[in-house]
């Protein structure tokens, strides 16, 4: 740390001293990380029961959907549209076949221009997405002519039990309440429904990468956006979110067989997760 960089919280005290996941505290704070948004160095807590780490800026808790601002813009999107349009055909493919999607219903939360919403019509789904940000809303909306709801997600947005399947990419590392936030996502999920998460993947190796001069480059540096990224998940935090729910934790999810192979015997995890609604729910 630039002992010449005073270090100051942009954090919410209150929201810090106990785990998110798990409840376990007071949580100390380990490290400090540098904020290249906020140019402060800002506390990380971390949990010695689920091994989840924290921060906490103070603007998340005043944010509302008009509020957010996507840096890379709508070209952003635009520029890996086939990059994503093949990664969702491919997540949809192994996990509901390729007319699994036939008179059902698909969600994905924080949607984006909703390149996944176009992928999941292709299985025959009827596709949904939620977006916060204004913009890139009005654009999914607008030009491409889909079902996107400009807002920060809520369950009253939809019914209970109403979706076949959802998609939540990149999402629950920036939410404050992420026991809530899951707890409402699998509400809306139909019993024997699928939702699949993704978070930037944490483990022990990338734990080790993030401490060393070569985790400058951003791709191996799991703490690169501690402004924006807020929670940290280890897979028994995974887990321990979806057992407070009425769901079941169904496994790591990787489109290769050996590297999913591999993460099981080495313990590392690919940051995605299969979790399934019982039909007895």
């Amino acid at each position: 740390m630039d002992p010449d960089v005073n270090i100051e919280s942009t954090y919410d005290s209150s929201s810090v001293f106990f785990c998110r996941v798990c409840s376990h505290g007071p949580l100390g704070a380990s490290k400090y990380l540098f904020g290249h948004k906020s140019k402060k160095y800002i506390p990380l807590y971390k949990c010695n029961h689920c091994f989840s780490l924290f921060t906490n800026p103070r603007e998340y808790t005043n944010r509302s959907e008009n509020k957010f601002q996507w840096q890379g813009g709508i070209d952003y999107f635009l520029q890996r549209k086939d990059k994503t349009m093949r990664t969702v055909t491919r997540i949809l493919n192994t996990l509901i076949g390729s007319n699994g999607g036939c008179g059902k219903k698909f969600l994905d939360i924080g949607c984006a221009i909703g390149i996944s919403l176009i992928a999941a019509q292709q299985f025959g789904f009827e596709a949904h997405g939620v977006e916060p940000e204004i913009h890139i809303a009005q654009y999914a909306k607008n030009e491409l002519k889909l079902n996107v709801r400009n807002a920060l997600f809520d369950r009253n947005l939809f019914e209970s039990n109403s979706f076949d399947f959802i998609m939540m990419n990149q999402v629950l590392e920036h939410v404050l309440n992420p026991k809530v936030f899951l707890a409402d996502t699998i509400t809306l999920l139909k019993p024997g429904g699928i939702l699949f998460l993704s978070v930037p993947p944490a483990d022990w190796l990338r734990l080790k990468l993030s401490n060393l001069t070569i985790s400058k480059i951003r791709k191996l540096d799991l703490f690169y956006d501690p402004d924006e990224h807020v929670n940290y998940f280890f897979q028994k935090g995974i887990k321990l979110l979806v057992q407070g729910s009425t769901a079941t934790f169904d496994g790591i999810y990787h489109p290769s067989k050996t590297r999913l192979f591999f993460y099981r015997i080495m313990h590392l995890t690919s940051g995605s997760y299969v979790i399934r609604k019982p039909y007895s729910i």
